[in-house]
């Protein structure tokens, strides 16, 4: 089955199908004067002379070239956002395999460095110092509850909140962050 975009021989001759092709392949305007002269200039000289503008009216009404090329516009638009979600897919699976990886390390160090506060391993230098430990440890804890789609704050109180006292903190919000 051919797509709509593709040559017809019910909707295209020979001759149009040249300015069908620029008209569907055209960014931004699809004039038909424009088309006229620029497949002309390029070259795609099928007929003796430029077809007249009455000629491309009746191709276009014809050969449904609005539809056609809106047909082709949906399927570049289609193959377009295919890749764009393809590309955030690894985007997103190459950043969760980083996280992975730098989730094992820091556990890997808390837990030595913890071993070492506890005497359970051969006295070495700590790596980090006491306070450091303490915030690498709420930084991995808070990184895994996130994870898990747990909450890392404590948020009281805001049930009891207006829609209107809610909104307003949203709009403030907002203003800061511009």
């Amino acid at each position: 089955m051919t797509q709509p975009w593709e040559m017809d021989p019910a909707l295209d001759t020979p001759e149009s199908w040249p300015y069908f092709k620029a008209y569907r392949d055209a960014r931004g305007s699809r004039a038909l004067g424009r088309i006229r002269f620029s497949v002309w200039d390029r070259g795609a000289r099928v007929t003796a002379t430029a077809p007249t503008m009455a000629t491309m009216a009746e191709w276009y009404r014809r050969g449904r070239w609005a539809e056609r090329a809106a047909a082709w516009d949906a399927h570049l638009d289609e193959i377009t956002r295919e890749e764009r979600e393809i590309a955030a897919r690894l985007t997103v699976a190459d950043m969760e395999a980083r996280h992975r990886q730098i989730f094992a390390l820091q556990t890997h160090i808390i837990t030595r460095e913890l071993e070492k506060l506890a005497g359970e391993v051969e006295r070495e230098d700590p790596i980090l110092k006491p306070q450091h430990l303490v915030q690498a440890i709420n930084s991995l804890v808070k990184e895994e509850r996130l994870h898990y789609g747990k909450a890392t704050e404590r948020v009281e109180g805001i049930e009891r909140l207006t829609d209107a006292e809610l909104d307003y903190i949203e709009k403030k919000l907002q203003g800061e962050s511009t």
